[in-house]
């Protein structure tokens, strides 16, 4: 997802190629990177993914949920049903995790939790050792990530290997999907 590349080939597509609409681009980064491509030539581009929000273009259909569609009732869920309070924000270095903390520490606190630290790296990173000591001895009992892409399975089996399991201290994500799943083992 690098942004260069991406505004590179926007570029290709609507100024020598004359495409009038594309539907790609997976980060928030890749997105604002090709915006003024779109915008510049009134082209129409499909953003077929999470969104943060805060962001209006009329060049733009953003297809994906806000971080309040995904976490209006998520959050409370985390706190009523687990009986989770003290929550742990972790994600990937970008806009979109930022963005849904920012959401997340808003209805975390009107629903009687709190967030005990909101921690990134960058978007890739394989080592997380380091960070999993960190969530285990801040005193929290839930882990909200926004953790994507390649670290989600690093972040995932890191956890696994330092002994953290779903029952002492559970990770709940609304960015893990079934591909990640696939790919570091249902264990």
């Amino acid at each position: 997802s690098d942004p260069k590349t991406y505004n590179e080939k926007a570029s290709k597509l609507v100024i020598q190629d004359k495409v009038p609409t594309v539907f790609g681009s997976y980060t928030s980064a890749s997105r604002k990177a090709v915006l003024p491509v779109f915008e510049k030539r009134n082209n129409l581009y499909f953003y077929p993914t999470y969104y943060e929000g805060f962001e209006c273009s009329k060049n733009v259909v953003y297809t994906g949920a806000v971080p309040n569609q995904q976490l209006s009732n998520f959050i409370p869920w985390i706190i009523k049903t687990l009986g989770k309070k003290k929550f742990f924000i972790v994600g990937s270095n970008y806009i979109y995790p930022r963005e849904m903390a920012k959401v997340s520490k808003i209805l975390i606190e009107k629903n009687g939790g709190e967030w005990i630290a909101d921690e990134y790296l960058e978007l890739g990173h394989s080592e997380w050792g380091s960070m999993v000591n960190k969530i285990k001895s801040s005193g929290c009992d839930v882990v909200l990530s926004n953790v994507v892409g390649d670290s989600v399975v690093a972040f995932y089996r890191e956890y696994k290997n330092q002994g953290l399991t779903h029952d002492k201290l559970p990770i709940c994500a609304t960015v893990t999907s079934e591909i990640e799943i696939a790919a570091m083992g249902a264990e």
